[in-house]
């Protein structure tokens, strides 16, 4: 136990200087997005590279301007239910986007570049959470430590940098969890053995707390995969108790993020709301190849709409984030183990039939229709 706790803080020591590294043009080029989004700066001075810092001006429409509102609020002593900035006013917390309950990361966007403060926390612990969960696996240092840097830099991250992508670092405790109740028969301390449902419980709930819970959704379908693999090879005798805490934990951590859940759905009940086409988006032709070189046409945003390039700023506008080259070979490589053959051919089946869906496959985007909410 000594020897994990050590290996994790020197992870999170290797993780937290790349991470300082790579963010480290921010100390004298600011990603706030206010400037940018807001519409109200007068000139600017072009960058070194052409383009975007990021995909999707959310960043500033929604993250930056509404949670500092939320932020605010909260640093004031008041709970911030209401934006009274919006013409007659307008519900602030139930919009989900704003992430105003959650706490405490929400309160970093009170600062100045505090977009970039919560990105770096977040990716920190999506990357943390990762060489937990790898280290549970029983992966050598090497892997898990490749494993954590990958997540934490992953193309989400890198082109997002709104709520989308906030419920990520919750995926690898909410897996974590379940290994942790896979192993719980075999474990002989009882803080130990109920130690997955209470991160199945809090993961859950953070990742519905942080303001895109279609991302959070995602998250538990992955982690339902997940649970279906550990079935497979857990004891027959197990089976139930095994599916009924994971099923548990996952009603806690919904119960737990009722306070943002409930006025949201109430207002989206109120509300004009109907069908959006995001739902029937696919990757555009000329987009697949983009996730795995993702900056084969470009800088973000830089060449829409130029010669013969295909359409850019559809694809831009489609895609959710890549996968890289290196990922990509690894996680092939990694098919082919012979350990958690269960594991690795769901979590595979699970990656071909999300690409599938992303680039728009009729089989696979009719079987995804059949999954509720989907």
């Amino acid at each position: 136990m000594n020897r994990t706790k050590v290996s994790c803080l020197q992870v999170s020591c290797l993780l937290a200087l790349l991470l300082t590294i790579a963010y480290s043009p921010t100390l004298v080029f600011s990603l706030d997005p206010l400037p940018r989004e807001s519409g109200l700066k007068q000139s600017s001075r072009p960058g070194l590279i052409l383009g975007q810092p990021v995909i999707d001006p959310n960043d500033g429409t929604t993250t930056q301007a509404l949670g500092k509102a939320s932020a605010d609020s909260w640093l004031t002593g008041r709970a911030p239910w209401w934006n009274y900035y919006c013409g007659v006013g307008l519900p602030l917390a139930a919009e989900m986007q704003s992430g105003s309950f959650f706490l405490p990361f929400v309160l970093l966007l009170h600062f100045r570049n505090g977009i970039v403060l919560l990105r770096l926390c977040l990716q920190l612990l999506g990357g943390v959470g990762t060489f937990l969960l790898l280290e549970r696996l029983k992966l050598k240092p090497l892997a898990s430590v490749t494993g954590a840097v990958l997540f934490c830099f992953n193309g989400c991250f890198a082109w997002f940098q709104h709520a989308s992508m906030f419920p990520l670092p919750f995926l690898p405790f909410t897996l974590l969890g379940v290994e942790l109740e896979y192993q719980a028969p075999y474990l002989q301390k009882v803080i130990v053995r109920n130690a997955g449902l209470v991160l199945i419980s809090v993961s859950v709930a953070l990742s519905l707390y942080s303001g895109f819970p279609e991302t959070a959704y995602c998250n538990g379908l992955l982690a339902a995969v997940w649970v279906t693999a550990r079935l497979v090879g857990i004891a027959p005798k197990f089976r139930l108790a095994f599916l009924f805490r994971t099923v548990l934990g996952s009603i806690i951590g919904v119960a737990l993020a009722a306070p943002a859940l409930l006025p949201f759905f109430e207002y989206v009940g109120r509300s004009a709301s109907s069908h959006s086409a995001f739902g029937d988006a696919v990757l555009p032709p000329g987009g697949l190849l983009r996730v795995v070189l993702p900056y084969i046409y470009g800088p973000v945003q830089a060449f829409n709409g130029i010669g013969k390039l295909p359409d850019l700023l559809l694809i831009w506008g489609n895609i959710g984030g890549y996968v890289g080259s290196v990922a990509l070979t690894l996680g092939c490589v990694a098919l082919f183990g012979r350990k958690e053959v269960a594991l690795r051919l769901s979590l595979g089946v699970w990656a071909a039939l999300v690409l599938g869906r992303t680039v728009g496959i009729a089989e696979t985007v009719k079987l995804f229709h059949l999954i509720p909410a989907t």
